[in-house]
């Protein structure tokens, strides 16, 4: 009898070795496999973040280079948006009423503004894109294969010049 309790209980131990052992390697698998889905957002989450970042240094600069030479708004707002749709032409839909429309200098111009002036030592410039006159116009993309995330110019985005 003694024996048979002592087997009883090894095999039990064995037993549950085994389960405790079965547990990590699942374990271990849902971690790996997180780990790869968190690497897939965070590079759709640089892609969205270096495209936001080049558009505000597009936007910036090319505010920033036009004050110098003129405060003529619809001058200023068409080099931006023609530098805008040069940069976003192919990487971005362009939606009315969420209808995909094409990206064009005329959706561009219809769906920002710009403010100029000049005064005696300052010069001020501002783009809005203000997303049309009933906040219906939208530039976005969706990012990534797998884990997906999304650029959208915010409505009033807004980029300042000031000298």
């Amino acid at each position: 009898m003694k024996g048979f309790f002592s087997f009883i209980l090894l095999f039990l131990m064995a037993v549950i070795i085994l389960e405790y052992s079965l547990f990590f390697v699942s374990q271990e698998n849902n971690f790996l496999e997180t780990k790869i889905e968190l690497i897939a957002l965070e590079t759709s989450n640089k892609d969205r973040t270096i495209l936001e970042n080049n558009v505000d240094r597009l936007i910036f600069n090319t505010l920033n280079n036009e004050l110098d030479k003129t405060t003529n708004l619809i001058i200023i707002q068409n080099s931006v948006n023609l530098k805008l749709l040069n940069f976003l032409d192919g990487k971005v839909i362009a939606k009315v009423k969420k209808v995909k429309k094409n990206l064009n200098l005329s959706f561009l111009n219809n769906s920002s503004s710009v403010i100029s002036f000049e005064t005696q030592k300052i010069k001020y410039a501002e783009y809005v894109f203000t997303h049309g006159p009933l906040l219906n116009n939208s530039i976005s993309k969706t990012l990534g294969n797998e884990m997906k995330t999304n650029f959208t110019i915010p409505v009033y985005y807004t980029q300042r010049v000031i000298k």
